[in-house]
């Protein structure tokens, strides 16, 4: 495997072309929460009103706006990014049991480990 340290020393052959796909990979995750309001509002327009929205009339794009808004502090995350972080969030919950179990058994030693001590200071 490839340390980091040796990729970053790596001369890029083409700067103008690494640019250029750095870029295009930030656009296409930054415009994943414009997407996924964009196709779920698509959705309830279709159910509501039995038609596609005509993006072109300012009516569609203000109630775009609205019905997001109305969504307050909601994360538009895509199907991807809804696995990944159920999947980080399982691992940090066995993570976190792990902890505890580790934790737990170092108490009950310590514990067995103090209650041989009073046994050892009443004898004497």
């Amino acid at each position: 495997m490839k340390n980091k340290d040796d990729v970053k020393d790596k001369k890029v052959k083409d700067p103008e072309k690494a640019m250029q796909k750095d870029k295009e990979r930030k656009k296409k995750s930054a415009l994943n929460p414009f997407k996924v309001s964009r196709a779920e509002f698509t959705a309830w327009f279709v159910a509501t009103n039995k038609k596609q929205p005509d993006w072109t009339h300012p009516a569609v794009a203000w109630m775009f706006a609205g019905w997001v808004a109305g969504e307050g502090e909601r994360e538009w995350l895509t199907e991807e990014e809804k696995e990944l972080a159920i999947k980080r969030a399982e691992a940090n919950r066995k993570r976190a049991a792990t902890v505890a179990e580790k934790k737990r058994i170092k108490e009950e030693a310590s514990a067995k480990l103090a209650a041989t001590r009073k046994k050892v200071s009443k004898k004497k």
